[in-house]
């Protein structure tokens, strides 16, 4: 694991809890720890503002997040004792560790699952990273397949962020199948995204479903040259979860 990922991994580690669930500590923290970099986002329109571009670090997390967005996320999570969790569509793997190592900071987790349809070679998940004690596994496996379905009949998970395939019927795909499993929380990615409109109708969709106080929307943007909104992070509550 590279220098720059320890260190993030470190600061995360090391705050204090009240700093943890400060707004303004987590997006500083979020930004340090590396986001995406130019070339890698198909449609890249410069998503981030000029004044965050020196986070985007070839050697950090690389994370495809807004800060301001998925600071609250987590914030939010803090105190729902997530123990098991399951990420879809880790990609660089940034977001997943980030994520993992925040949320063992309030609750152990138990075991934490990356399922994608290949592992790529520079992601840190690969490169001997691992939390304190929580167990990690590495699924590579094709959502759509009967396989995942079988996978998800019989899991248990606290929580579930569906970031794989954006379009209206792979959403609907991961969700339906995660569906399947008991699960308590189930977030989305990109759920505003002005490049993502299959995301963005299947949030839309799910979420006048449910009862508004079991839909959770983190969504702020940031000022930008254009005015495309970006990224966005949703919850929902499965009330048969």
């Amino acid at each position: 694991m590279n220098s720059e990922i320890l260190n993030g991994v470190m600061q995360i580690r090391t705050a204090s809890l009240d700093e943890l669930r400060d707004v303004d500590f987590l997006c500083e923290l979020i930004a340090k720890c590396g986001l995406v970099t130019p070339g890698m986002l198909i449609n890249d329109k410069h998503p981030y503002p000029k004044c965050m571009e020196q986070f985007r670090s070839p050697e950090g997390f690389r994370m495809c997040q807004f800060p301001c967005q998925l600071a609250p996320y987590l914030i939010w999570l803090s105190d729902k004792e997530i123990k098991r969790y399951m990420e879809v569509g880790v990609w660089m793997g940034g977001t997943f560790i980030f994520t993992v190592e925040y949320l063992n900071r309030f609750t152990q987790i138990e075991h934490a699952d990356a399922v994608d349809l290949e592992f790529r070679s520079t992601c840190p998940l690969g490169k001997r990273w691992y939390p304190f004690k929580p167990h990690i596994t590495l699924t590579k496996m094709n959502t759509k397949s009967a396989s995942f379905s079988k996978y998800m009949r019989t899991g248990k998970y606290d929580l579930v962020l569906i970031d794989g395939d954006h379009t209206a019927q792979g959403v609907r795909n991961d969700f339906n199948k995660v569906s399947n499993a008991d699960v308590r929380y189930v977030g989305f990615h990109d759920i505003c995204d002005h490049w993502n409109p299959g995301v963005v109708a299947v949030w839309n969709e799910l979420k006048c479903k449910c009862d508004d106080s079991h839909s959770h929307e983190f969504v702020e943007q940031y000022k930008r040259s254009d005015k495309f909104t970006r990224f966005g992070l949703g919850i929902l509550e499965m009330q048969d979860g």
